[in-house]
């Protein structure tokens, strides 16, 4: 969802909310993703896929839960470090 675009839809953060834990529960409930999708700002949310099997129904679900919002997908391939303390 582009940022300047989710400004101008009413009720915007309940409205994602509302699709966002829908479309979690889906995919935990699935395995599609190894836990609930996170917010990381205002319009962007992020998730981790079990496997990559799993891209193109996650896509297609996601696509189709957030019409008609406007949606971006960026996406990154390989392993994930962990930075940071413990």
């Amino acid at each position: 969802m582009r940022h300047s675009g989710s400004r101008r839809i009413e009720e915007f953060r309940r409205k994602r909310d509302q699709k966002l834990n829908h479309i979690s529960r889906l995919h935990v409930d699935k395995k599609c993703i190894v836990s609930d999708y996170a917010i990381t700002a205002w319009d962007e949310f992020e998730g981790i896929l079990s496997g990559p099997r799993n891209v193109p129904a996650v896509l297609l679900d996601l696509r189709k839960d957030f019409h008609p919002f406007e949606l971006w997908i960026d996406w990154n391939w390989g392993a994930q470090s962990r930075t940071g303390s413990r």
